[in-house]
């Protein structure tokens, strides 16, 4: 059965009562000033997140679930606070249900057309050594099809399929600008380490079924730089020149640029700094992007910036 409502749906619907299915983000019992039992919850599909309450009166009309089952719910959309939630009447726990309802997706990119500038880029590296190691890792089809669906992130950028291939395919064309102002840089270094600095994401994320996604232990452990160096180590070929080596995994070490955002060393060469400032930027423009596109959603009458976006610091003016 087709999924009814989307959480861009309910937004602007408050009064709207309905069924359909969700992912659990989180669900916790919580107490009532009077002592009261409830649920909170947070539900999500591609479309986006929506908190919801399971009041102490409807409690027994709630199947047991957990973080990223798929439950079918009855709702009434209510306002709290300015903001939208759902109070549920029933939740049960799906058993069918279409993955493509609840994986994110931004609707302003095509994936087909980022997966063949993907390819272009790949066939524009010209040093031999680089490419190899390219191809190493590009030409394992399970590595291969991970990488083009992969978010970059949980929650602050390019959180959505598709996400980590558009992360790097913006950085790929900020450092060519980079690099036709400064073009003794090492153009292929930049390339083949934007392709790479991200990837050990694709192990340190795990996207279930139910779109949920979440740190995997050995992201936990290690987390996304550490789990990249190694994986680049382990496809190296053993002629892979030493000092090129050495300048590659700097740049993945220290593409976060400090030590605070978790770079465990900082940019010492012009193509590191570049890679981190490029990182930067197509990290904080997708935050503002995205912030814009939910405040342009969710608009109300005579708004003109967006709420408080904690990662900006500040709010995002939404233009005419």
């Amino acid at each position: 059965m087709a999924k009814q409502f989307f959480v861009e749906d309910l937004n602007n619907s408050v009064g709207l009562t309905g069924s359909s299915e969700f992912a659990v983000v989180k669900s916790e019992q919580r107490t009532t000033k009077d002592g009261k039992p409830f649920l909170d919850l947070v539900l999500r599909d591609k479309s986006g997140e929506i908190s919801g309450k399971v009041w102490s009166d409807s409690i027994s009309m709630t199947d047991e679930h957990s973080a990223g089952d798929v439950v079918s719910v009855e709702f009434e959309v209510r306002e709290y606070r300015g903001k939208v939630e759902l109070v549920i009447r029933r939740l049960k726990k799906a058993t069918e249900f279409d993955s493509d309802d609840f994986i994110a997706v931004n609707e302003r990119i095509d994936g087909e057309y980022l997966i063949k500038e993907m390819h272009k880029r790949i066939d524009s590296i010209r040093d031999f050594h680089l490419r190899k190691l390219i191809d190493a890792f590009f030409d394992d089809e399970l590595f291969y099809k991970k990488y083009i669906n992969a978010p970059a992130g949980m929650y602050v950028h390019h959180d959505y399929r598709h996400g980590l291939l558009q992360h790097v395919l913006e950085m790929m064309e900020i450092l060519d600008s980079i690099a036709k102002i400064y073009p003794d840089l090492n153009r292929d270094l930049m390339t083949g380490a934007a392709f790479l600095h991200d990837v050990g994401k694709i192990k340190e994320l795990n996207v279930s079924m139910s779109g949920v996604t979440e740190y995997s232990k050995e992201g936990q452990f290690i987390g996304h730089i550490g789990i990249g160096l190694l994986m680049i180590e382990n496809r190296m070929p053993e002629d892979f020149p030493e000092e090129l080596r050495l300048q590659l995994l700097h740049i993945i070490l220290s593409h976060q640029g400090k030590r605070e955002t978790g770079s465990p060393i900082l940019p010492v060469t012009r193509e590191a700094l570049a890679v981190y400032y490029a990182d930067l930027t197509s990290t904080y423009m997708n935050i503002a992007e995205n912030e814009r596109a939910r405040a342009l959603r969710d608009k109300k009458e005579g708004q003109e910036f967006s709420g408080y976006n904690k990662y900006l610091g500040n709010n995002i003016y939404l233009g005419d």
